[in-house]
């Protein structure tokens, strides 16, 4: 797959961190689920264009400070994924985490190892994966399986059963750390799925499942390369990603929400930037590289 050049990256890179330093500026320290979202989303935008270190370091000290105040408290509302990758950029950028974060992930591994192997390895590999990578956990082995589910019921599926998919194929390829054996047949089905998520304007989603294809080793072809185009398409002049003026406007008349847009966009633009990444730094893989780029260890 033909890599952007990295004046591209710093188009897309610069801009997308100095929205996320407004979006950081507005939000509270009460807001921990959106801090934590703009906090992994600059740290990629760092990696994507390493020259932008500086300016990272800067916004994240910001959302940091904001997130140290009252983040144990607004741990229960975030998404535990997103925690534990905010673990990982911690342990990689810091050399430590902060006392609500390493709380978090102690109680985690602590709740794993009470678990049976497979229920860890089947609903937990996620967690499992980003344990293993702060020394938490044992690291998650490749299972050597050929993954080969039926295809006429994933093409007639709704979004939950593709959701069901990728989450299978992230599970199996430690999010694409290792390779699993698939048949090209389940490349092409990916592809449909992808392309008809676009075309809804399921941009998450879409892209979640441009980064499956990515971890089954595709990556290459006509809807590949027109997915990312799609994407790099989808990036607003203020470094966000999508086109959501009638999802908002609805979400304001559904009540009072003074954070509308940053309720959609924040997480598009998150899903956006790790699947840039991915496509273009080599063999980076958000689960186990999220902030080593920068080394900024040597300058704390």
């Amino acid at each position: 797959m033909k890599r952007l050049p990295a004046s591209n990256l710093s188009n897309i890179a610069s801009p997308s961190l100095d929205w996320l330093g407004s979006v950081a500026t507005r939000l509270t320290k009460n807001d921990s689920p959106q801090l934590l979202q703009a906090y992994v989303a600059a740290v990629i935008c760092g990696d994507l264009q390493p020259e932008l270190q500086n300016d990272v370091i800067k916004k994240i000290e910001k959302i940091r400070a904001k997130l140290n105040s009252r983040l144990e408290q607004g741990l229960t509302r975030c998404n535990g994924t997103t925690v534990l990758l905010c673990c990982v950029l911690e342990h990689n950028l810091w050399g430590g985490m902060l006392p609500a974060l390493k709380n978090y992930a102690d109680r985690a591994a602590t709740a794993l190892d009470e678990l049976p192997a497979s229920v860890v390895a089947e609903e937990f590999s996620a967690a499992r994966m980003l344990l293993a990578a702060v020394g938490l956990f044992s690291e998650p082995l490749p299972s050597g399986l050929t993954f080969a589910p039926d295809l006429s019921s994933l093409l007639m599926g709704d979004e939950k059963t593709t959701r069901n998919l990728t989450s299978r194929i992230e599970s199996l390829t430690g999010y694409g750390t290792y390779s699993v054996k698939a048949s090209v047949e389940l490349d092409a089905v990916l592809e449909c799925l992808m392309m008809a998520a676009l075309r809804r304007y399921k941009m998450e989603l879409g892209s979640t499942l441009l980064r499956s294809l990515f971890y089954l080793g595709k990556r290459e072809g006509l809807a590949i390369r027109t997915a990312l185009q799609f994407i790099l398409n989808s990036h607003n002049a203020d470094g966000s990603f999508g086109f959501f003026d009638e999802e908002i406007k609805q979400l304001r008349k559904d009540g009072p929400e003074p954070y509308a847009s940053l309720r959609i966009h924040l997480p598009v633009t998150l899903s956006c930037l790790w699947t840039l990444a991915e496509a273009n730094l080599e063999g980076y893989r958000l689960f186990r590289d999220l902030g080593k780029q920068q080394l900024l260890r040597a300058s704390c």
